[in-house]
């Protein structure tokens, strides 16, 4: 356990040295109105999801609504920064 534990330790400390930057993910969150179907609930459950995205709509996988004949939802769009570590000589 105790070797385990300094293991850890010791890649915490590489990781905390280590060089990073910052890059952009877009993403987007489908919104179902509030007499939402099933399948518009089971999309807007998933919350935030990559841009590259699919939803499981009636006629196969969709970018984004409509899911199905008379959908009224929407989609929300946002842009977030992430860490991205370079990788650490062994």
């Amino acid at each position: 356990m105790a070797t385990s534990l300094i293991a850890a330790l010791h890649d915490l400390a590489e990781l905390l040295e280590a060089d990073y930057y910052y890059d952009e993910v877009e993403e987007k969150r489908f919104i179902a109105d509030a007499d939402a179907c099933d399948l518009c609930q089971d999309a807007e459950d998933l919350g935030w999801v990559g841009d590259d995205e699919v939803y499981e709509g009636v006629f196969g996988d969709e970018d984004g609504p409509p899911l199905h004949p008379h959908c009224g939802c929407g989609l929300e769009y946002r842009t977030r920064r992430v860490r991205v570590y370079e990788s650490v000589a062994a």
